[in-house]
């Protein structure tokens, strides 16, 4: 046999007699016997052993661990018997057959470079609990933390290749935990493991065993939690900073600020976490300015990532769930960190020996698995919970995220991804706002005159709130304040201004965004408005579209909502008006709306009471405080306050509104306020 069998022993029973016994009985020339500092009433034993002439005794005067006691044998070896092809180690106590044991001797006859691992079954009724658990956990952990997937990682019946004792002999740990800290080093020396079934035996439940399920469990784990708390630290001071300089910093931008926020509270975190990893967690001894370049170069593209995937979150779920997002991301990231950081960025002098080309690949295929892994995570979360939406019991919950993506521009897709264009269409007709053919008459407005008890100047803002949204409602007494802004050209390459930016340059105390506009795909720029606007009383644009809805107000100061063309508004005396719609209410009367009326979503509405106050509506949407309303909502909430015309007006990313040089109501967008074509400004 041209491996040396090592059995690494404690205070052994006579059952090690019977094991070396029968490895010489099958051709074994060489048996190390490793006395880890046993009993002197054990000593009978180990003279036993040294009767037979393939028996070599290596004694520890005390007790130094397993780990020390196999790393004693493997330098014995190397020293000793340099040119046998391999060793194999096993228990004392009887518990790997010799069938066993020359069965992994052929493996690695046939694997020379690999490190074989003597497997047994634990679904075996003869395995005890503990061991059985303890197993799952490890093999669980080492395989999330390593990449190290092995179904068996405790056991003591491994092959090893002579040539890679060296490495093993470097490894750190004395006691059961060097065996768990091999298997590490071996992937890090890219050295593949080969299973071998063996047989599952535990004499007297393994009673003889010195594991001590506490002590030693936390040796074999303690790199992992050490590891684990540097990083929950860290995370800690990364959250924190993210979430103060979210709060504090003033830009208006949400992309820009989760990019600030991002880097500032990264910055920070990484050389906390880089120092704690380096002194505490791996000990090592590396080029620092190496060690550094390396960190911060994962460092830089694991906040990439976390940047694309929290964006994408934002954009597609809840922008006020950003703190939550990047909790999901980092925590799925840092899992595959750790590997990285093991095996390249604080990477040990043994290691340095692998081919450079291995360590690249070796890295840049874990780089990838940590992008994909945590994409893979969202999208099987997002596209989970919405196919159990659109086929799930609740046709409630189907109408209501199909009439809410629809109203989107940009997620339109979604509900093409379970439905037909039919089926939506007919979804859509059973959730919806019925036209009257009706026009608003002013017949029901009388603005009174400024008064102790009327106060024409005032402007009060209300909170609204429902069972999925909050907002605001702006209530100007004076209704000849409104005015439609616009820009001085349309075109469909130019850009549109943003709500405050009109507010400005018209010296404007207020604003809320207006009609609609063209945005294919959810990327218009605001620059050409859709179906009619009318300004000072001219007609600015007039175009086909099916957006005949116009919303403004006539000379008369009183809000003009219906259906009409340009010119039927021209004759009816509007002097400023927007496309978009439905009405809500038309001359007193709510208009029919089945079912929900639509999705939720942001929403933008106007009306004017019957003193001829001028009600601005927005509600917040795609929030984890507000997920916004239906047409049938805000309806009630213009006739609640006692509207007599109102309208809905554009909304989703456009809803806004600004007063007093401030945004009322966050927006729905990551990159902030969208820039539009037209607006209702009110003027100081």
């Amino acid at each position: 046999m041209a491996a040396i069998a090592i059995i690494p022993t404690l205070n052994p029973s006579e059952k090690i007699l019977e094991v070396v016994s029968g490895l010489i009985t099958h051709g074994f020339s060489l048996i190390i016997i490793v006395n880890d500092g046993s009993k002197p009433e054990k000593q009978y034993i180990f003279d036993q052993l040294n009767q037979n002439q393939q028996v070599e005794i290596v004694t520890h005067n005390v007790n130094k661990g397993k780990g020390a006691a196999l790393r004693t044998a493997f330098q014995y070896v190397l020293t000793n018997h340099p040119d046998f092809d391999g060793v194999i180690t096993l228990d004392d106590d009887g518990q790997h057959k010799v069938e066993d044991v020359i069965a992994c001797a052929d493996a690695l006859k046939k694997n020379k470079n690999s490190l074989i691992m003597g497997c047994r079954n634990f679904k075996a009724k003869e395995t005890p609990f503990k061991n059985r658990l303890g197993n799952k956990i490890t093999a669980f952990v080492f395989g999330i933390a390593y990449g190290v997937k092995i179904s068996d990682t405790q056991t003591g019946l491994r092959a090893i290749p002579t040539q890679h004792l060296g490495i093993y002999i470097n490894v750190h740990g004395d006691r059961f935990e060097y065996e768990s800290n091999m298997l590490v080093e071996a992937k890090n020396n890219s050295i593949s493991f080969v299973e071998v079934p063996i047989q599952t035996i535990y004499l007297e439940k393994n009673k003889a065993s010195h594991f001590n399920p506490i002590v030693d469990s936390w040796r074999i784990y303690k790199q992992i939690f050490t590891f684990f708390f540097s990083s929950v630290l860290a995370f800690v001071v990364d959250i924190t900073l993210f979430g103060v300089l979210s709060k504090t910093l003033q830009i208006e931008s949400t992309l820009r600020l989760v990019f600030f926020a991002t880097v500032g509270a990264r910055i920070v975190s990484s050389l906390f976490n880089f120092l704690m990893n380096r002194y505490v967690v791996f000990k090592r001894k590396n080029s620092l300015g190496k060690a550094l370049v390396r960190y911060y170069t994962l460092a830089v593209f694991q906040a990439m990532v976390s940047f694309g995937l929290v964006s994408l979150c934002a954009i597609f779920m809840a922008k006020d769930l950003l703190v939550v997002w990047k909790v999901i991301v980092d925590l799925c990231l840092f899992i595959i960190s750790y590997r990285i950081q093991n095996r390249w960025v604080f990477q040990k002098k043994a290691t340095a020996k692998m081919k450079k080309k291995s360590a690249i690949v070796t890295v840049i295929f874990d780089g990838l698995k940590l992008f994909g892994v945590t994409l893979l995570l969202i999208l099987v979360l997002f596209f989970g919970s919405t196919t159990i939406v659109s086929y799930g019991p609740s046709s409630a919950a189907r109408d209501l995220f199909v009439l809410t993506v629809m109203e989107t521009s940009a997620a339109k897709f979604l509900a093409r991804i379970y439905f037909s264009d039919e089926q939506i269409k007919t979804i859509i007709k059973l959730n919806s706002a019925h036209d009257t053919g009706e026009v608003s008459n002013g017949d029901d407005i009388v603005i009174p005159k400024d008064s102790d008890t009327f106060d024409l100047k005032a402007i009060t803002v209300e909170n609204i709130t429902g069972a999925t949204f909050i907002g605001k409602l702006m209530i100007v007494n004076d209704p000849s304040r409104l005015f439609v802004a616009t820009l001085p050209e349309f075109s469909q390459t130019g850009r549109g201004k943003l709500l405050s930016t009109m507010v400005t340059e018209n010296n404007a105390i207020a604003g809320i965004n207006g009609g609609a506009f063209s945005d294919i795909g959810g990327v218009g720029k605001g620059g050409m408005p859709l179906g009619v606007v009318i300004q000072n009383g001219k007609i600015r644009l007039n175009v086909a579209s099916e957006y005949s809805t116009l919303i403004g107000f006539d000379f008369n100061n009183h809000l003009v909502v219906g259906k009409m063309t340009a010119q039927e508004a021209i004759d009816k005396g509007v002097k400023e008006a927007v496309s978009f719609g439905p009405a809500l209410i038309i001359n007193g009367n709510r208009v029919p709306i089945t079912g929900s009326g639509g999705g939720l979503n942001p929403r933008t509405a106007i009306g004017q009471r019957a003193d001829g106050a001028v009600l601005l509506l927005v509600i917040a949407g795609r929030q984890a405080t507000s997920l916004g309303a239906s047409y049938a909502d805000i309806a009630d909430i213009m006739v609640e306050h006692g509207a007599v015309n109102a309208a809905n007006l554009d909304g989703g990313g456009s809803t806004l509104l600004i007063y007093n040089g401030e945004m009322m109501n966050p927006v729905a967008l990551v990159n902030g306020p969208r820039e539009i074509p037209t607006a209702f400004l009110v003027r100081k």
